[in-house]
């Protein structure tokens, strides 16, 4: 059987949220969160668990992280201040150690907000090098649309 661990070893792992919508065929939240941990398993040696600080379930996927470093968004070093949803879509200060971005996205949603926080410390993780993220990033977050921003 192939399992998602042997499919790929990514440099760093996501788990964007846990959340009732993903309950069907897991049963109960923390069946959700153990099935989503198990991206963690195929880290590469020096791979990075990233966790949304609002859905932190570490209880749970310590085991699969083992001792791989962890990092974390949608807190106090990757937050969104000055949050506005219009007809148009949502926009933000996104807050990074590497300085504040401003935000247009064309989705409404607070989910949408936490995704782009989440890619965006992802995008930071994978690259390491800030002056990529002070440019122009385009990252599908979801799988038809598109995060268009720029550095501030």
């Amino acid at each position: 059987m192939i399992t998602p661990q042997k499919l790929a070893q990514p440099d760093a792992a996501l788990i964007n949220n846990i959340a009732p919508a993903h309950l069907e065929g897991f049963g109960s939240l923390e069946g959700v969160a153990q099935a989503k941990g198990e991206i963690y398993c195929g880290l590469t040696s020096n791979g990075v668990a990233i966790i949304n600080a609002e859905h932190n379930h570490l209880n749970v996927w310590q085991k699969e992280i083992g001792e791989h470093e962890i990092q974390y968004f949608n807190g106090k070093d990757y937050s969104a201040k000055n949050i506005h949803h219009t007809a148009q879509g949502s926009t933000f200060t996104l807050i990074s150690p590497q300085g504040e971005i401003e935000i247009n996205l064309p989705y409404l949603g607070e989910h949408n907000v936490k995704k782009c926080l989440g890619c965006y410390r992802t995008c930071n993780e994978c690259w390491r090098h800030s002056y990529r993220c002070k440019s122009w990033i385009r990252t599908t977050f979801t799988s038809e649309r598109a995060l268009y921003s720029r550095f501030k």
